[in-house]
């Protein structure tokens, strides 16, 4: 058991270390990386620190793994925000449970006096998140859905509308083009530009909305002509 949990540690922190470092590589190369599967990433992790948890390794119990572990999942968390289309509960209760469980790991580690003051700060930000992940569940935030696709005449890019509900709120139509060429697949997820917003109208003004491209550089809206 204690070797698994050794195990599961590990490779709970190679999920959220490599999905980091695309996230920064991206940043760095001006492109956005998106997870493939978010919320199977998220419930990953989330099964990998529970198993770590329940173990009595000291691998995963000293504070200088569990430390970088908490940072990580935090880093791993906001990717996968990013990368989901909306924020339901199925994204949301894996990446809780994920921050739960690392900041546990944390306050049952074992370590010098220096990391656990270095700890306490982090786990004020960490715990801010979680608060925001609740806030979420309970007051459900805008929900994207995609209404209407329309792929460019060369099929190097497609402008898809979204409708976007935000309860009581109202919502808003969003047009955005993406591009369908030029990215690098890295199976786990994906690296590519990130789409450009060209209209933004009411709630479900796409009931009456015309998208349609003259050409592979622009596309008209409701008539208005939109240059790429």
């Amino acid at each position: 058991m204690k070797s698994i949990g050794k195990r599961a540690m590990q490779a709970a922190l190679c999920v959220c270390a490599l999905t980091a470092i695309c996230w920064e590589l991206g940043q760095m190369t001006g492109q956005a990386f998106r997870l493939r599967f978010p919320a199977a990433t998220a419930w990953l992790v989330a099964g990998l620190l529970l198993v770590a948890l329940l173990s009595r390794d000291a691998f995963a119990r000293d504070a200088g793994h569990a430390l970088p572990m908490l940072v990580l999942t935090a880093a791993m968390s906001y990717v996968a925000v990013c990368s989901a289309d909306s924020l339901t509960w199925r994204i949301l209760l894996p990446l809780l449970l994920d921050m739960l469980f690392a900041a546990v790991l944390l306050l049952h580690g074992r370590g010098s006096r220096w990391l656990r003051w270095l700890a306490v700060p982090v786990l004020f930000l960490c715990s801010g998140m979680v608060l925001g992940v609740l806030l979420a569940l309970v007051f459900p935030m805008a929900q994207r859905s995609v209404v209407l696709e329309a792929e460019s005449p060369d099929g190097s890019r497609v402008a898809v509308v979204w409708d976007v509900d935000e309860g009581a709120l109202g919502g808003s139509t969003l047009v955005e083009v993406e591009r369908l060429r030029g990215g690098l697949d890295v199976g786990f997820g994906t690296f590519g530009r990130a789409p450009r917003r060209v209209y933004k109208g009411d709630w479900r003004d796409w009931v009456d909305m015309e998208v349609v491209w003259e050409d592979e550089d622009t596309l008209r809206i409701n008539g208005q002509r939109v240059e790429l």
